[in-house]
């Protein structure tokens, strides 16, 4: 992992210093990008590397704070100090993207794809007002790649081929992007493809549901000329049959249609910035076709879900007061649907969810001045969130739990299920630069999060939580506030040319943290019982905090021989109570050794998890042991269009359990179901980026 800081640069600059300093080798632009807590003084990029996983989201674990919630080979649910879901804002190519189904089966990094991925950005530190509309927990955006125009009026044409092998599951990834262009326009057709088998564990164990099938397709058109910039993409995704062993239920299929338009101008020394953005999602899940099928046929169950999203936003960037002032609106539209049904038995139906709305509407203004030593930032948003859902059903259960069903659908049916809730969040941040290369900068903050169409109108108790996979059945809350958390940030840089360390404390106090607690309702909870033994639990308030401290590091001990690598620590607990937050990732690092040639480099690596005992006691959340893990990768520059690269990952097959890996639901497997999964085991595997 290669770390470099530009320090002083704004972010796009460093990204681009980043990308041609990549191409110069013949490697493909894959970068992770680290923007620093203020507006970006400094930006730190992680050069391009093979990470095999065909999931994005893993590359998470390669940033200080961050990490991933993983539910399956494709279904990585993004965590970044200890907020996950939700609460971070995640983005692809600009856009807000539907989730198909209410288990984030396809969270938003699985719609960039590792193969065509460009740059994944993640905000450090407190985010913004202007980057995003909710981002109490942070800021993600993925970029996918499209091309680049040329420098002069003649067209040239243009295409990258990328192709990798994973032998542990017979994975494949290959992508292609052909794009043609000149100095004005730019038409890129993009594709890629993931298989893979099911993953192994301890020599040749298998990982049951844990195979994966996608197909991802991009049309791209852009324009600039005199400083205005347009650009419009429409693409699909195509996921079949894969699996999510932490989820009662398996893919077998999404397909979503996405579409994506952006625009920029100079209105006099006023700079206009647009976007609109349109994602559908259809998404088919079962727990037969791909795990083992229930013993008895009245336990067959497949649900369909749809999910849509209208997002769009207007921003203005202009001088004032001797720095620069951004305003604007964004808003963001969606609509989702989920019933469960059982193909033995045509009278089986549960309206899971019928039509709940979420509209968010948001206005924000950002000022922001930068001198030679010193920036300031000052910024205010006002969200308006409108949530509504229309009235639900359940027919062909067994009569008991059909009568309680039906008192709970009419309680829900009677009540007010529209909310408005309107919220304020304001951000503060401040950063001097001081001699001998040491900075020092400091952020407070209020973010706000108005609750997810789960947590307000999940009637029935099920399983149909974000994501959680904690193996509990949930009912909604129609009463539920906002989270509101105060924040404060407070980081150092220091960076001599050979050696470069920057760690963050952060503390945020969340009022209204909006988790499962035991419910009083008794019919939920006869219901739970029937269905799964357990009672149910029931999104409420709690008082919440979360704290820590991250940093990244390098170390250039000669011309060709660099040390770098991250720690993570975050603390997650309730208030109000004594326990601690749910799968929260414990204390973790990377370190890593890399010897460098103009045309080639070996990284040894090593990957350490500390133990978590620090765990939610409200959901018999289990402790997990540490372990420590050796990597090893390499690249070759053949040409400067041809790079060949591979590696091992866990060289020793050491057998490890993650704490953010979620619990067995398959049954019939290498893994009794309750038990928590395993991570990967020693895994080869090999890479090929051609370009021309």
């Amino acid at each position: 992992m290669n770390i470099k800081t530009f320090a002083y640069l704004p972010l796009a600059a460093a990204v681009a210093a980043q990308s041609i300093a990549a191409e110069g080798r013949g490697q493909l632009p894959e970068i992770v990008v680290v923007e620093s807590a203020l507006a970006a003084p400094d930006a730190t990029s992680v050069e391009p590397e093979v990470s095999i996983s065909a999931d994005t989201a893993t590359l998470l674990r390669r940033v200080p704070g961050a990490n991933v919630n993983s539910n399956g080979p494709l279904v990585g649910i993004a965590q970044y100090r200890g907020t996950y879901g939700d609460r971070v804002s995640v983005a692809v190519d600009g856009a807000v993207l539907a989730n198909g189904g209410p288990n984030s089966m396809d969270s938003p990094l699985s719609y960039a794809p590792k193969t065509l991925l460009r740059e994944l950005r993640v905000n450090r530190g407190i985010v913004s007002v202007s980057a995003a509309q909710e981002t109490l927990g942070g800021h993600i955006e993925a970029v996918t790649r499209n091309g680049d125009f040329s420098d002069g009026p003649e067209a040239e044409l243009h295409s990258h081929i990328d192709t990798s092998y994973s032998g542990l599951n017979d994975g494949i990834s290959a992508s292609a992007l052909v794009y043609g262009a000149n100095q004005h326009h730019k038409v890129a057709l993009i594709a890629g493809y993931d298989n893979g088998n099911d993953s192994k564990f301890e020599g040749n164990k298998a990982i049951a549901a844990t195979e994966y099938d996608r197909d991802r397709y991009n049309l791209h058109y852009g324009y600039q000329r005199n400083g205005n910039e347009f650009s419009i993409s429409v693409g699909r995704n195509e996921t079949n049959i894969s699996g999510t062993p932490a989820l009662p239920m398996d893919i077998v299929y999404i397909d979503s249609d996405i579409a994506t338009v952006n625009f920029s101008t100079a209105i006099g020394e006023t700079s206009v910035f647009g976007h609109i953005s349109y994602s559908h999602a259809d998404h088919g899940m079962d727990n037969f076709t791909l795990r083992q099928a229930p013993a008895s046929p009245m336990g067959y169950r497949s649900a369909h879900t749809t999910g849509r999203t209208l997002d769009y936003a207007l921003k203005a960037n202009r001088p004032l007061w001797q720095g620069e002032f951004t305003f604007g609106v964004d808003v963001n539209e969606e609509i989702h649907n989920a019933d469960v049904s059982n193909p033995n038995n045509p009278l089986f139906a549960i309206e899971n969810f019928n039509d709940p709305v979420r509209n968010t509407y948001g206005l924000f203004g950002e000022w922001v001045q930068r001198q030679a030593d010193w920036s300031l930032e000052l910024g205010l948003r006002f969200n308006t969130i409108n949530t509504d859902a229309d009235p639900v059903s359940a027919s062909g259960m067994p009569v008991m739990m059909m009568t309680n069903a039906n008192a709970l659908a009419a309680a829900f049916n009677g009540a007010d299920r529209s909310e408005t809730y309107r919220n304020t969040d304001w951000v503060v941040k401040y950063a001097r630069r001081l001699e001998n290369g040491l900075g020092l900068h400091a952020g407070l903050a209020r973010k706000t999060r108005a609750p997810s169409y789960q947590e307000r109108y999940l009637w029935l108790p099920m399983q149909s939580t974000g994501g959680l996979a904690d193996g509990r059945s949930y009912i909604g809350n129609l009463s539920l506030d906002s989270e509101v958390a105060h924040e404060i940030n407070l980081g150092l840089s220091f960076d001599n040319g050979t050696f470069s360390i920057s760690p963050e404390l952060f503390y945020r106090d969340i009022d209204d943290f909006i988790q499962g607690t035991p419910t009083t309702n008794a019919t939920a909870n006869r219901v739970s019982m029937m269905m799964g033994g357990n009672p149910a639990l029931q999104f409420n308030n709690v008082e919440a905090e979360i704290y820590g401290i991250d940093a990244l590091y390098s170390y250039q001990l000669s011309d060709t021989l660099r040390l770098d690598g991250h720690v993570s620590y975050v603390r997650g607990e309730r208030t109000d109570v004594s326990d601690d937050l749910y799968r929260i990732a414990p204390l973790n690092g990377r370190i890593g050794l890399t010897y460098q040639q103009t045309n080639y480099s070996v990284t040894l690596e090593s990957e350490l998890y500390a133990e978590q005992s620090r765990v939610a006691e409200f959901n018999g959340e289990e402790e997990t042991a540490g372990y420590g893990l050796v990597n090893l990768r390499a690249f070759y520059d053949v040409t400067r269009q041809l790079t060949l690269s591979g590696g091992i990952d866990n060289v020793f097959d050491k057998a490890h359990r993650n704490h953010l890996a979620g619990y067995n639901r398959v049954a019939g497997g290498e893994l009794a179901v309750g038990e928590r999964l395993y991570g990967t085991g020693r895994n080869i595997y090999g890479r090929v980026s051609y370009r021309f």
